[in-house]
C-alpha cells in the first residue's frame, strides 16, 4: 500500500477532524512512514526551544578535557571554562573526547563496509511531484541519496575510495541520466 501510495507522490495519512484534539492529532495512518528534516533548520529551532528553556549555550573550541575516567570541565580555547556531569562526544571523525581523550582505538569496517568516502550536496526542486520517499540510486562505485525537504534536495554521493577519489565522483553527478540541472544547479558543502 505505501509503496503504491508513494508512486502517487501522496503520504499513508487520511484527514479526519475530531473535535477538541490538537490540530496535528487529526489524521489517521495507513502505513509506514519516517520523516525527513532540515537538519541546520531543526538545530536552529531545537537551539531556540533551549535557549528558551533556560539551557546555557557555548560557543568555542575545545583545548582540554579535565577529569579521568568522568569528564568534570571542558576548557575551551578562549579560556572559558564550562563544569559538566555528561557529555556527548558529537566531534564525528575528529573524536575529540572518545579517540584523543580516552584513547579509545578506531574500529575498522573497511572489510564489510567498503565504501568509505561521501561527498553530500543540495539539489534545488520546484515543489512540484516531490516524492515522500528517500531515493537510493546506485552508482558505479557506490551510490546516492536523494532525501526531499522543503526547499531542496538533499544528497550523497558514498564511494568506494580506493577505486575512485572525490573529484572523479563529482564528475560521476554530472552523468546525463543522474539529474537534469546543470552543474550550476548543484551546492556542495
Amino acid at each position: 500500500f505505501s509503496k503504491k501510495v508513494a508512486e502517487q507522490f501522496k503520504v499513508p495519512f487520511a484527514y479526519n477532524t475530531v473535535s477538541g484534539q490538537n490540530p496535528i492529532m487529526n489524521f489517521t495512518r495507513h502505513g509506514n512512514f519516517a520523516l525527513h528534516f532540515n537538519a541546520r533548520k531543526l538545530a536552529e529551532y531545537l537551539k531556540e526551544v533551549a535557549l528558551f528553556r533556560g539551557v546555557r549555550h557555548v560557543d568555542g573550541k575545545l583545548a582540554e578535557v579535565i577529569g579521568e575516567p568522568d569528564v568534570t570541565c571542558l576548557k575551551l580555547e578562549n579560556g572559558t571554562e564550562v563544569d559538566c556531569d555528561f557529555v556527548f562526544d558529537c566531534s564525528g571523525f575528529a573524536r575529540l573526547l572518545i579517540g584523543k581523550h580516552f584513547n579509545t582505538e578506531w574500529e575498522s569496517y573497511k572489510d564489510h563496509l567498503p565504501l568509505d568516502t561521501g561527498v553530500p550536496f543540495f539539489i534545488p526542486h520546484d515543489n512540484t511531484n516531490l516524492p515522500p520517499q528517500t531515493e537510493s540510486i546506485a552508482m558505479k562505485y557506490g551510490w546516492i541519496w536523494k532525501i526531499p525537504v522543503k526547499d531542496r534536495y538533499g544528497c550523497g554521493y558514498v564511494f568506494d575510495s580506493s577505486y575512485i577519489n572525490e573529484k572523479e565522483a563529482l564528475a560521476h553527478l554530472k552523468l546525463p541520466n543522474f539529474i537534469s540541472e546543470t552543474a550550476s544547479d548543484y551546492v556542495f558543502h
